[in-house]
C-alpha cells in the first residue's frame, strides 16, 4: 500500500486573485487532483470506479492556512488516508512552501456513491482498508461533527447551474460551491482580508440547470456562513473565518 503521496504545484497567474495570492478554489482543485492520483495509486480511483459505476464525493472539508502562496510560488501537497467507518473515508493534507515550511493543514471526509441510485456505498463493497488510526486525523473533532448553520441570513443571491459547474460525475463539483460563496465578496474586502479557516460540508447533489440560492449570514465582521439551497433543500454549507492581511 502506498501510504502517502506528495505532489508539487506551481502557482500560475490563473490560480491567483487580484492580490496575487493563490485563491481557495485553486487550492481545492490541487487537493482534488492529488487525492484523485493517490486513489489511483491505491487502486480505488476513477478508472476502477467508472467500471463499477461508483464515484467519490467530497463530504466535508476543514482547511486551516497560516499563509497563502503567491503567483510564481511552488507548493507541495502531501496527502494520506487516515481512517474509515462504514460509509466515510478520511483523508488528510499538509501544504508546504518551497522552503518546506508547513503553511496549511486540511482534514477531509469522503463518501462513495452509486452513480445509478445516487446512494452511498459501504466501504467494504469496494475496498478492504487496513486498520484505522484516528491519531493521524489532523482535525478529528471538526471533521467528524456535522455542520448545522442556524444563524439568520442577511442576503440571498440566485444562480442557475451552468455547464462549467459540472464534473465527470455529472453533478456540481465541490469547487463550484466554493466559487459561488466567494462571489459574495467585493475586491476591497479581499484586499484587506485572507482566509484563515474554512469549514464546508456537502449535503445533496446539484445538477445542470438547477435553480439555486446562496444565502449569507454575517456572524461577525470576520466570520461568515453561506448556505446553498435548491428550494428548501440545503445542498452545501460553508463557514469562512477571515483574518486581516498583514500590511
Amino acid at each position: 500500500m502506498i501510504s502517502s503521496r506528495t505532489d508539487t504545484y506551481k502557482v500560475f497567474s490563473y490560480h491567483a486573485d487580484h492580490t496575487r495570492h493563490m485563491n481557495l478554489v485553486s487550492l481545492a482543485k490541487f487537493l482534488q487532483e492529488t487525492a484523485g492520483e493517490h486513489a489511483e495509486d491505491l487502486g480505488i480511483g476513477y478508472s476502477k470506479f467508472k467500471q463499477m459505476k461508483i464515484a467519490w464525493v467530497l463530504y466535508k472539508q476543514v482547511v486551516k492556512m497560516k499563509c497563502w502562496p503567491v503567483w510564481g510560488d511552488e507548493i507541495k501537497v502531501k496527502t494520506w488516508p487516515s481512517a474509515v467507518d462504514k460509509l466515510i473515508c478520511y483523508r488528510e493534507f499538509e501544504i508546504y512552501n518551497s522552503s518546506d515550511q508547513l503553511i496549511g493543514q486540511i482534514s477531509t471526509s469522503w463518501l462513495v456513491i452509486n452513480l445509478e441510485t445516487r446512494r452511498p456505498v459501504r466501504i467494504l463493497k469496494y475496498y478492504n482498508f487496513p486498520g484505522t488510526d484516528f491519531k493521524k486525523v489532523i482535525f478529528p473533532d471538526m471533521i467528524r461533527t456535522k455542520m448545522i448553520l442556524e444563524n439568520e441570513t442577511s442576503s440571498c443571491r440566485k444562480y442557475q447551474v451552468q455547464l462549467q459547474d459540472i464534473d465527470v460525475n455529472n453533478h456540481v463539483n465541490n469547487t463550484s460551491y466554493i466559487n459561488w460563496a466567494l462571489n459574495h465578496y467585493n475586491p476591497d474586502f479581499i484586499m484587506d482580508h485572507q482566509l484563515g479557516e474554512i469549514e464546508m460540508q456537502f449535503q445533496k447533489e446539484a445538477f445542470f440547470g438547477d435553480e439555486i440560492e446562496i444565502e449569507t449570514a454575517v456572524i461577525t465582521d470576520t466570520i461568515h456562513e453561506h448556505i446553498i439551497k435548491r428550494g428548501k433543500q440545503i445542498l452545501f454549507v460553508i463557514r469562512f473565518v477571515w483574518q486581516r492581511r498583514n500590511s
